[in-house]
């Protein structure tokens, strides 16, 4: 056998070594939970919401105004063949009602969705970076805070925010009977 042939026997039984190998070596550890964040703005505030809560995030779609039995509520919208509740997600958390927003996140949980001012991007978090919120951030609609970077942002719990909808539907006058 040549010196060449040699060689290439030899780096054939290596590579066959290392795939026999790394089917005996254990499983490499997972790595780290991660969050995915959608950052946003109420007005001036920065909060963000999580992804896996969400269904889609729309823009400028055509909100219907209606009568307000919940103050909260902006109107409707009709997306994909189904109307939806709009909500102001910055009057549920008790800041001032926006003038004009541009966006709508669509929960994923139950047919409704929120609106918000300003979509400021995505951010992927260790769970680490993710702390409880400490005090009565928004009557329990925030119960974390993403940290990790210049401008922590308070976590909107998108589930308590639709409990309290539901909340506020029921506790709302009924409309006026037509004659």
């Amino acid at each position: 056998m040549s010196e060449h042939g040699a060689a290439l026997f030899d780096r054939a039984a290596a590579l066959r070594l290392a795939f026999d190998r790394a089917f005996a070596e254990p499983y490499p550890p997972d790595p780290p939970a991660r969050t995915e964040l959608l950052e946003i703005a109420l007005g001036s505030a920065p909060y963000a919401l999580r992804l896996d809560e969400l269904a889609r995030v729309v823009a400028d779609p055509p909100v219907v105004t209606m009568p307000e039995p919940v103050a909260a509520l902006a109107g409707i919208v009709a997306l994909s063949g189904a109307i939806l509740p709009v909500y102001d997600l910055a009057v549920l958390l008790g800041r001032p009602r926006q003038a004009k927003p541009r966006w709508l996140a669509v929960a994923a949980a139950r047919p409704a969705a929120f609106a918000f001012t300003n979509l400021q991007g995505r951010r992927r978090l260790a769970a680490a970076d993710i702390v409880p919120q400490a005090g009565e951030a928004a009557a329990g609609l925030v119960r974390e805070l993403a940290g990790g970077a210049a401008i922590p942002r308070p976590i909107v719990h998108l589930p308590s925010v639709l409990d309290a909808v539901a909340r506020l539907a029921a506790a709302a006058p009924p409309p006026p009977k037509e004659r």
